[in-house]
This record gives structure tokens, sequence and C-alpha cells, in this order.
């Protein structure tokens, strides 16, 4: 994208749909967090500041000194709301300062945090499933011995 044609608020959404929306791991697997950033995105999305591009009527908007100015003015205009940008990336994405502070449930960190206790939890489950596993093996095993113990047994009685 041309910095000449770029419009923040839609760089700054199509950035973070990008990254945590469309994105195959995120689209596919992990719906409930795209879901939630294409919610979190719309809503900061309306929230930013515009920018209005200058409009220089005497010059077609290809010309070098058309694009020279708009450059110059996002330039301008970035320097007083940068900081608008980076805190709705900051609060999508949250950073804890403490480690052992939860993340808000409203943001990718806090519904990762939200998958990783899910996993947690799931882990007994893991270790029950592994036994029941080994288990249904050892079954297998003593059916094979049974099956010999009762040839012999047969042959025996006869």
């Amino acid at each position: 994208m041309l910095l000449r044609t770029m419009v923040p608020k839609n760089a700054y959404s199509e950035a973070a749909r990008s990254r945590f929306a469309t994105n195959d791991a995120f689209s596919d697997v992990l719906t409930g967090i795209a879901k939630l950033t294409n919610e979190i995105v719309d809503e900061q999305a309306a929230a930013l500041p515009d920018f209005a591009a200058p409009t220089m009527e005497t010059l077609s908007p290809d010309a070098p000194l058309h694009s020279l100015q708009v450059v110059s003015d996002l330039a301008l205009w970035w320097e007083s709301n940068a900081s608008a940008f980076r805190d709705a990336w900051s609060q999508l994405i949250v950073k804890t300062a403490e480690k052992d502070d939860p993340p808000p449930t409203r943001s990718i960190a806090g519904q990762l945090h939200t998958l990783e206790q899910a996993i947690e939890k799931a882990e007994p489950l893991d270790q029950l499933a592994v036994n029941l596993l080994a288990a249904a093996e050892a079954v297998e095993k003593w059916e094979a011995i049974q099956k010999h113990q009762r040839v012999r047994e047969a042959s025996l009685r006869r």
C-alpha cells in the first residue's frame, strides 16, 4: 500500500485481522479468537482518529507534488495520533506486566490464557486415555494367553 493512499484506520484493521482473524490458524482452528478479534477491531476502528488527506484541487492526485503533500501531512498527523493506534494494538493483544496477573478475557492474550487453562485441565484426561489404551492392550495379551490356556486344559481333559 502506498503511503499517499493509506487510510490509517483501515490499515490498522487490515493488519490486525490478517494476523489474528483471517490467518488460517485462527480462522480454521481458533475461531473464537478470530471472532473476538473482529469484534474488538470493529470497535477500535470506530474510535480511532481519521486522517483527512489534503485536497489540492489544482493538482491531480497522481502528481508527485500532491503525493509528497499527502505523505507530509500523514507524517505530521501521525505524530499526534500514533499513540491511539499503539493503545489499540496493546488493548487487542494485552501483555501483562506480571506473569501471575491473568490478562483480560476480552483480549487475544486472555483467550489464549483460557485455552491454556482448558488444556491443563485436559492433561489428566490425556493420562487416563493413555492408561485405558495400556489396559486394552493388556486385555488383548491376556485373551491370547487365555486362548492358549484353554487349548492346553482341553487337551489335558482328553
